[in-house]
């Protein structure tokens, strides 16, 4: 088990070097060039998708509503030029929705929100064996929304130390919730508990997303969580909910007084790099527009700063470097799966 555990946490570490490292040219898998039609088949003298957009661009969330998937994508149709709207797709832990985005007609008027690690996650752990990280073009990356373990108020608990120490004291008591049955949330929680110490003594509880997962905690359900920030911005606002620890290398600028995984002593951090897919084939010209349309977004101050409020990290990055960094870092995600699958058979 600790072998097994030691192994995973080698691989994650990687990914996380090789996403901070991630960049370059990368290319569009599935990306047709410039010169298809458009929605209405018009093409004009110079190849381009002239009239694009002629319509409402459908933003595929493939969650819950009020999770960060969610909020980010509502945020950012805020601050669009673009005509679009949002559309909740539940099902599968994500995976339903952005099949539903992979099949549509590339033409534009569908995307889809979705992180670069659960896209990956949906083909490298078996549920699935379309390749929709490799054929769905990245439009970009906005923002970097991090891990944190939390709790509710009726537990009483405040700080981490608290936490680990009641846990030690009744073992099999504490339920512990976590998004999906494994990924790179369950990864995450796997080595925080071993570093704990308190691996053993929990009841890990999987929920299909992070909305779920929030309601399990502010029930009691479960009485400490790991969810990505985002996810927990209103539970922490009105005081319901109390995080303890953020999993990050750095404080996060919404949360200044919580302590992160590095000055605790823990060996990992956990986050979600969130952004915007289209089908394979979208036109090179179309995916041009949106990603330009995405970028103008990140520069707004009040996206920016309701991203800030929320608890992300706004941030930019191209398509190119997103499927860059997804087609260097599948072999070791396979193995960070692999190694997860032989933890939970012991």
């Amino acid at each position: 088990m600790k072998k097994s555990i030691a192994i995973v946490l080698t691989l994650i570490m990687a990914l996380a070097t090789i996403s901070g490292c991630a960049g370059g040219s990368g290319s569009n898998s599935g990306a047709e060039s410039a010169g298809n039609s458009s929605a209405d088949g018009s093409v004009s003298a110079d190849g381009a998708n002239a009239d694009y957009p002629a319509n409402v661009i459908q933003v595929i969330v493939p969650y819950s509503p009020g999770g960060g998937s969610d909020t980010l994508a509502r945020a950012a149709i805020a601050a669009s030029d673009l005509p679009m709207v949002a559309i909740n797709i539940e099902g599968a832990s994500g995976l339903v929705g952005t099949m539903q985005a992979y099949e549509s007609k590339p033409d534009g008027y569908t995307i889809v929100v979705q992180t670069t690690h659960d896209l990956m996650g949906f083909t490298v752990s078996g549920n699935t064996d379309v390749r929709m990280f490799e054929d769905m073009p990245a439009i970009c990356e906005l923002v970097t929304d991090y891990n944190a373990i939390s709790t509710n108020k009726k537990t009483g608990w405040t700080t981490i130390e608290d936490m680990v120490e009641y846990v030690k004291a009744h073992p099999g008591e504490v339920n512990w919730g976590v998004t999906g049955a494994q990924g790179m949330d369950f990864a995450t929680t796997t080595m925080h508990l071993q570093d704990l110490g308190i691996a053993d003594a929990v009841n890990i509880v999987p929920y299909e997303g992070g909305s779920e997962g929030m309601t399990a905690l502010l029930g009691n359900h479960v009485q400490v969580s790991t969810l990505t920030i985002g996810e927990q911005a209103g539970g922490i606002a009105s005081g319901d909910i109390v995080p303890l620890l953020i999993s990050s290398p750095d404080r996060v600028e919404a949360y200044p007084d919580v302590p992160t995984t590095k000055e605790t002593g823990l060996r990992w951090y956990g986050k979600a790099n969130r952004g915007f897919f289209a089908p394979p084939g979208t036109p090179e010209d179309i995916l041009k527009i949106l990603q330009d349309n995405f970028e103008k977004v990140s520069r707004d101050e009040t996206f920016k700063q309701a991203m800030i409020d929320y608890g992300f990290t706004p941030i930019f990055d191209i398509g190119a470097n997103v499927d860059a960094y997804m087609t260097e870092a599948e072999p070791m995600l396979a193995d960070v799966y692999e190694r997860l699958a032989a933890i939970n058979r012991e």
